[in-house]
């Protein structure tokens, strides 16, 4: 970084970032030096605005913003609501983002939709079109009761923040996200051929997901298994050295569906999850 160009007489000045990032002295209405005090100090410019990545009043967690409205409102309505600001009903991807979202609504002291709700099957989806790979239901919940089709989450701390189906007209708090992920491909098994982003090897379909968040062994398999797929399974040599192929660019570590014990939680240490990611075929 080369220096500013000074004049000849220059008593006073100000410190200025310039584009680089470097802190420089800048002139600032040169005069004669003179020994008797100024009559007011110099202004400093005022500092520029910090950035949030999330609009006014959410707050950012990874790669998705969240936000508490403690109006209460029917489940459509909060779920139009959100959608106006650009997001939707909360979607929860994972252990990590149910415990991020039950500190808000725990706080909060009102239970809070989130954007599950049951399908006209009788399964649950949720509203943003992700996958549902990870519950956190209450004691006996669903209980798929006539008129119960929406989910919130349970503010009482007895109950941890765990899920309730309950009546859609029902007013209450809700979470709505806004975030730049996409929902996952669904593969269509058993017809032979693979979807965009996943690679064919004999007669399995195989890709790599990578969650910035990072996934834990069961976290990942519940992801795997809601796309009505599994953790990769590797049975011969070569298999293994086409999976390591698929993962070269990746450059992470990455799950795989081996385990110890069936009946094993098979989680490892949350400090060390981040950065996992998880093969499913």
């Amino acid at each position: 970084m080369s220096p500013p160009p000074h004049g000849p007489e220059v008593s006073r000045g100000h410190s200025e970032v310039d584009r680089g990032g470097g802190v420089y002295l800048m002139d600032v209405s040169p005069q004669p030096v003179s020994s008797s005090p100024p009559s007011q100090p110099a202004a400093l410019p005022p500092p520029p605005p910090t950035r949030s990545p999330c609009p006014s009043g959410y707050t950012s967690w990874y790669s998705s913003c969240y936000r508490l409205v403690e109006e209460a409102a029917s489940w459509e309505k909060a779920r139009a609501a959100c959608r106006d600001q650009g997001g939707d009903l909360a979607s929860i991807d994972m252990s990590y983002d149910q415990a991020f979202v039950a500190g808000a609504v725990l706080q909060g002291r009102a239970d809070a939709w989130i954007g599950l709700r049951r399908e006209e099957d009788g399964s649950y989806g949720w509203s943003d079109g992700w996958p549902v790979f990870f519950t956190q239901w209450g004691p006996g919940e669903p209980s798929t009761v006539a008129g119960e089709g929406c989910v919130s989450m349970h503010a009482a701390a007895r109950f941890h923040g765990t899920w309730n189906d309950t009546g859609c007209e029902q007013a209450k708090a809700y979470i709505c996200k806004i975030t730049s992920d996409k929902p996952p491909p669904t593969p269509s098994p058993g017809d032979g051929k693979c979807l965009p982003f996943w690679v064919p090897y004999g007669r399995h379909c195989y890709a790599v997901y990578d969650g910035q968040q990072g996934y834990s062994w069961p976290d990942a398999r519940h992801f795997c298994q809601s796309l009505r797929t599994d953790l990769a399974s590797v049975h011969s040599r070569a298999e293994q050295e086409f999976l390591r192929t698929l993962n070269y660019t990746a450059n992470h570590h990455v799950w795989i569906g081996l385990t110890r014990d069936r009946n094993c939680e098979c989680a490892p240490d949350p400090r060390r999850v981040k950065g996992h990611r998880h093969l499913t075929h």
